[in-house]
């Protein structure tokens, strides 16, 4: 789970790739949360900033995980 209001946003490396993906900084480097790729460059502002370009993919792994009751 991460604090989706810190997370900082990039863009990866990969050719067709538009979305604003959550970074995930690791030894080698900066990674999309998402697991999409390294990234390639920064984007200002945070990543619960970009609402119509964001991964969805990124947002579901930053959100707390939903229990329903059975």
């Amino acid at each position: 789970m991460y604090m989706v209001d810190a997370l900082e946003s990039g863009v990866v490396q990969g050719p067709g790739d538009t979305r604003v993906h959550a970074v995930r900084v690791t030894l080698q480097g900066p990674v999309a949360l998402c697991g999409a790729g390294p990234i390639a460059g920064g984007v200002p502002g945070r990543f619960a900033d970009s609402d119509h370009h964001a991964c969805y993919a990124c947002l579901a792994v930053a959100m707390p995980r939903q229990r329903t009751g059975s």
